[in-house]
């Protein structure tokens, strides 16, 4: 096989930027003024989940300091932390936008994608995942299959099963209860497609724990944040699950 060049890859990122631009342009003439303000609207509602999630998460950080890593960063971190939450989710909604996904597809997609991104920055930020948050992903995973009219018993056994796999893996260390229940609520809701999360999030928890542990960072009995890994592998089943 030839070996690409540099020239020749940064050539293919070029004409996948115009390809994508173009297309985003003629979605906006074809569907007219009318999405234009649609696609607005959305960009706002991520506007103001993101504030409210914003404020919520240092509320909540400071009810709960005995179990956070770094509690003296809960206020220094609030703008990265607004901007972060904003523009994953303003990039979603585009996206779903530009997909033609309906109106009620995507609002529950949109606030499925923003709770990851909570759980990222609660994960990255302090390495706790909460309780509250992984409540409301379990309330959008019913609402999600029943929506989309996914098979209740399969999505409940990938629940359970994905729960207990990973509380044995908890009791050897590394991964802590969030992980876990997590896992059982992304379960529920993406079903079998929790086995591409799990080893995406596996594969580049383990990476980023082994380099930690290389660097002295961390120690082999520590807690390791794989949330983080699982969430953003979460957001891309999510995005991509095909609409009814």
């Amino acid at each position: 096989m030839d070996n690409i060049s540099s020239d020749d890859y940064f050539d293919f990122i070029i004409v996948s930027q115009k390809n994508f631009l173009s297309t985003f342009r003629d979605y906006l003439d074809t569907k007219g003024k009318f999405h234009v303000n649609l696609l607005f609207f959305r960009i706002i509602l991520s506007a103001v989940l993101s504030k409210i999630s914003a404020c919520f998460l240092v509320k909540l950080y400071a009810r709960n300091l005995e179990i956070l890593s770094y509690p003296s960063k809960i206020f220094s971190n609030s703008l990265p932390r607004f901007f972060f939450l904003f523009l994953g989710t303003a990039a979603s909604s585009i996206f779903l936008t530009v997909q033609g996904e309906d109106f009620f597809s995507t609002l529950i997609k949109i606030f499925l994608v923003h709770l990851m991104l909570v759980t990222i920055c609660t994960d990255f930020e302090q390495e706790v995942i909460f309780d509250k948050v992984i409540l409301l992903v379990a309330i959008c995973g019913v609402i999600f299959v029943k929506y989309f009219s996914l098979p209740v018993t399969e999505h409940l056994i990938a629940g359970i099963f994905s729960g207990g796999i990973f509380f044995l893996l908890a009791l050897t260390g590394g991964i802590g209860g969030g992980d876990v229940k997590l896992m059982a609520a992304l379960g529920f809701l993406l079903g079998k497609k929790i086995i591409d999360v799990a080893l995406i999030g596996m594969v580049g928890g383990g990476i980023i724990a082994l380099i930690l542990l290389a660097t002295g960072k961390k120690k082999r009995t520590d807690f390791f944040a794989y949330g983080i890994f699982f969430a953003g592998a979460a957001i891309f089943e999510i995005l991509l699950f095909p609409s009814p």
